[in-house]
């Protein structure tokens, strides 16, 4: 059971399963484009070394797609950044799954 909190198997994405995930569009369209939010330095920096970070890891590809979903920095309280994407705009235009 400890195994899957350590740093070795967090660095490491588990197998596809069939439970897998997919997205369905309401219609068919472009996918949702919404330009980037300015940032200031600091953030242009966390941001770069989060994705340098999950570049790394596999946990993400770089992509052509013309899909894009804003990157923003929330603070945390202790310190420190988290990083989150406003998926608004892909959300609105996807049929739920419930």
């Amino acid at each position: 059971m400890l195994e899957a909190f350590s740093k070795q198997t967090a660095n490491k994405l588990p197998p596809h399963r069939a439970t897998d995930t997919k997205i369905f569009f309401k219609q068919v369209m472009a996918p949702p484009y919404h330009k980037s939010r300015p940032l200031i330095t600091d953030e242009n920096k966390v941001i770069k070394e989060w994705l340098d970070d999950q570049l790394a890891k596999a946990f993400i590809t770089r992509s052509t797609s013309p899909a894009a979903a804003p990157i923003l920095i929330a603070r945390k309280p202790g310190g420190g950044v988290r990083i989150c994407h406003d998926y608004l705009r892909l959300n609105a235009a996807t049929i739920k799954n419930r």
